[in-house]
């Protein structure tokens, strides 16, 4: 593992409270995946990117991932994130995981997914127009997926 990955890992680790199971059924955000959402937008838009709208869709593909790390207790990025949205459309995904007890928890996600040259990549990608986000709390810590379509 790349030391730049090892340090997302770390850093992206660092959790509080999660939303409940089926929270995205009405494809409605908790404050952290909304506070999420409002960083990633606004980091974007100061870097002439255009903002990214947010999608039930994509926050209950990203809540049933970020359900299967938490009940599996690991960070990962299968089944394939093709399989799980489409196969037609530009697709990107960023996974993050934090230990429980962390503060600041959006901050801390968002921070570490910068500092990772392929997760910035992913998030800074123009092509990308929608998003879900979804955290579930796992054994370890809580689990955060960001799921981005074109």
């Amino acid at each position: 593992m790349k030391r730049a990955s090892l340090q997302v890992a770390a850093i992206t680790c660092a959790a509080a409270l999660l939303a409940p199971a089926g929270a995205h059924a009405s494809g409605r955000e908790d404050r952290v995946e909304r506070s999420i959402t409002k960083m990633l937008n606004y980091i974007r838009v100061a870097s002439g990117r255009p903002a990214l709208h947010t999608s039930g869709r994509l926050a209950r593909v990203a809540d049933r991932h970020s359900a299967s790390m938490a009940r599996r207790n690991v960070l990962t990025h299968a089944p394939a994130l093709n399989a799980r949205i489409s196969r037609r459309n530009i697709v990107g995904e960023t996974v993050a995981w934090m230990p429980r007890g962390t503060s600041q928890v959006a901050r801390r996600v968002v921070e570490a997914w910068l500092a990772s040259p392929e997760h910035r990549a992913a998030l800074m990608d123009g092509r990308f127009h929608r998003v879900g986000v979804a955290r579930r709390r796992g054994r370890s810590g809580t689990f955060v997926t960001a799921e981005l379509m074109g």
